[in-house]
């Protein structure tokens, strides 16, 4: 297989390259990171993944369930040559299953990076919360609280994170989350592509 390509989420942008180095060894790989406000407009995402997806390059894509029946469409495009990193979501992605379960039993909001510094953003224009009042009564019937993952390779955005605890009226948890869960998972998705390459080709 002469390369690979990497289409995941930016949300998940730092992570990934930092893990990169030690997947290349051997491998050409190129990476694209559409923007995260795509998991807001997923049939915006459809159509940026039918356009990545239909040159035919072997890809890894790392999402989770953003788009309604994602592997159904990403199947169905000519030429798309692809596997999906395991995992409903990024913190499912990032933090392992057990893990993931145990957040979403307790109705935690988890928060990357990213979007700790685009909650606005996110929130107004994603989610639709046009003022404050609306989005905390959501949020506080909905949610426990906000738990940012913080894999140390940015600084911790303490000052949204404290302007979200105070516009939502929700506690916010700093987590440190490793790099490994992620990092073998697209390992296996990289080996599964060499292999369905190497038995196309035999």
């Amino acid at each position: 297989m002469t390369g690979v390509r990497i289409i995941a989420c930016s949300v998940l942008h730092h992570e990934i390259t930092a893990i990169l180095p030690a997947l290349s060894k051997g491998r050409r790989i190129e990476t694209v990171f559409p923007d995260s406000i795509l998991h807001m407009k997923p049939h915006l995402l459809q159509k940026h993944l039918e356009t990545l997806l239909a040159d035919g390059v072997p890809s890894v894509l790392i999402y989770g369930d953003c788009a309604p029946a994602i592997d159904e469409i990403c199947s169905s495009i000519p030429n798309a040559r692809y596997t999906r990193i395991h995992g409903v979501n990024c913190t499912e992605i990032t933090v392992g299953t057990e893990r993931y379960a145990q957040l979403r039993k307790e109705r935690a909001f988890v928060i990357f990076p990213e979007w700790a510094c685009r909650w606005r953003e996110i929130f107004e224009e994603g989610m639709g919360f046009r003022t404050a009042e609306l989005a905390r009564l959501f949020m506080q019937e909905h949610r426990s609280r906000f738990v940012y993952i913080d894999t140390a390779l940015v600084p911790i955005p303490l000052r949204h994170l404290e302007d979200m605890k105070e516009y939502f009226g929700l506690p916010v948890e700093i987590e440190k989350a490793g790099l490994n869960i992620l990092g073998e998972n697209l390992e296996l998705c990289i080996r599964e592509l060499e292999r369905t390459d190497e038995s196309g080709r035999t």
